[in-house]
């Protein structure tokens, strides 16, 4: 059963004390860490005025390690119109997964589920159950939503072909209205089932906290995210509406072609060349000695080469010709040997020698200790109880005890004070970024009535 925590403005907060943007549900038992790390992970900005349909959602799948263990959190974030003070307002909530309720269709397909999430929040602030979470899959398909915002399916699969390279992050530049989630579903839809777990998204990024990873990130047209992508050198950025413009075509790929039709390639593991010499161990008492089988002369192994997943050619492991430079085996374990030389034991030598030879040595080692030690006056057992001491007592005493106590209560109150202050210092900042949102709304409203008078003119 996956655990909840739902984040909003309110008068109170579950935790006494709170009010504001606050934690207002979670399921019994949270640790006091992950509702921390989930609270981090409640972040939005209005593009738009509040209430305005237009404010895209948030949906993210996003993954920590907490205690040394995995934590799939599923997010939806959201305008939630005005607050009780009548200032721009959110509503944030999140799914903690554990790795045994992973359903195999990924984590797109289970944000689509309308019935998981929470889109306005009423009441006082409470404790909520678990989710029980659906064990949804999904199979390959083509990518029509993708053919339909770009013009060519394949977009789906090489957003796919890219979640197999490691470490590559790719920003994907949207406007507003565009079915973000349904084009990342389609893409996530085409990887095998490992990949889709491993696969952080955003549909609406913002800035995330140290040590949290997402690799595909959707940034706004215009945004400071989206023009800071594009000056980073190298970086991977699809601009959906510049992709549909242009009528540019992704590099072909098999996922670019299952993509547009819907069916993946069947991935056939290379055929092993024939004639490859065996090499079996023999008799377990004759540890060293080998048999190899017959190996046919007309068969090369090495300028073999196989095909990769994309059907091209990988390079043989020796290149055919002169074999000279290959490593080769000891010369009692080569092939060229014959059948009865392979088959000749080596003698073996009489293990009692090796017995003897040690029990001599341990002897003479034990004798010279002890020998030394007496020497020294170290085995007399007298001098050993005569230099033993008594233990002090070290059970403390009631002033260390009240001390400790002391130390302890001031520790706890400066943790006490320490929450406090953070509490504030994120109301504020919270205010500062509603201050901003609101001046942004206020510049893209006038900005958008001069475009309106010029275009009267």
């Amino acid at each position: 059963m996956s655990q909840q925590l739902i984040y909003t403005s309110a008068p109170r907060g579950l935790k006494p004390g709170t009010r504001g943007f606050c934690t207002v549900a979670t399921t019994p038992g949270m640790p006091a860490n992950l509702a921390d790390r989930l609270e981090s992970l409640s972040g939005y900005r209005h593009m738009f005025a509040p209430g305005d349909p237009r404010n895209p959602v948030n949906y993210s799948f996003l993954s920590i390690i907490l205690g040394g263990r995995p934590c799939f959190i599923l997010s939806r974030v959201a305008d939630a119109g005005l607050d009780y003070t009548q200032r721009t307002n959110k509503l944030a909530h999140h799914l903690v997964l554990q790795q045994k309720e992973l359903p195999p269709g990924g984590p797109a397909v289970l944000l689509s589920q309308p019935s998981l999430f929470l889109t306005a929040w009423e009441g006082e602030p409470r404790t909520i159950p678990p989710k029980t979470i659906p064990q949804l899959g999904t199979s390959p398909a083509r990518c029509a939503v993708w053919e339909q915002v770009t013009g060519d399916a394949g977009w789906g699969g090489y957003l796919a072909e890219l979640a197999g390279r490691s470490g590559s992050t790719v920003t994907v530049i949207f406007q507003p209205g565009m079915p973000l989630l349904e084009l990342i579903a389609e893409s996530i839809a085409l990887l095998p089932p490992e990949q889709k777990w491993q696969t952080t998204f955003s549909t609406y990024f913002n800035k995330l906290p140290p040590g949290v990873e997402c690799r595909w990130r959707c940034v706004p047209v215009d945004s400071a995210e989206a023009q800071q992508a594009a000056r980073v050198p190298g970086a991977i950025v699809l601009d959906i509406a510049e992709l549909k413009k242009s009528g540019t075509t992704p590099p072909e790929d098999a996922l670019i072609e299952a993509a547009r039709t819907g069916r993946l390639a069947p991935v056939r593991a290379p055929k092993p060349p024939d004639g490859v010499a065996a090499v079996k161990l023999a008799d377990q008492e004759l540890e060293d000695e080998l048999r190899l089988a017959d190996e046919p002369e007309s068969t090369d192994q090495s300028s073999v080469a196989f095909k990769t997943r994309d059907g091209r050619s990988s390079k043989p492991l020796f290149p055919a010709g002169n074999h000279s430079d290959q490593p080769l085996l000891p010369l009692e374990h080569n092939s060229i040997l014959s059948p009865k030389e392979q088959r000749k034991p080596k003698k073996k030598r009489p293990i009692w020698l090796y017995v003897t030879g040690t029990v001599v040595l341990l002897i003479a080692t034990v004798a010279g200790t002890f020998a030394l030690l007496h020497a020294n006056g170290l085995l007399g057992l007298e001098n050993l109880l005569a230099s033993a001491t008594p233990i002090a007592n070290t059970e403390p005493t009631d002033a260390d005890k009240e001390k400790l106590r002391t130390i302890q209560a001031a520790e706890r109150e400066n943790a006490r004070k320490k929450a406090e202050d953070d509490r504030i210092a994120k109301e504020r900042e919270d205010e500062e970024n509603q201050k901003q949102a609101e001046q942004e709304r206020q510049e893209a409203e006038a900005k958008e009535k001069k475009l309106k008078q010029e275009d009267e003119h």
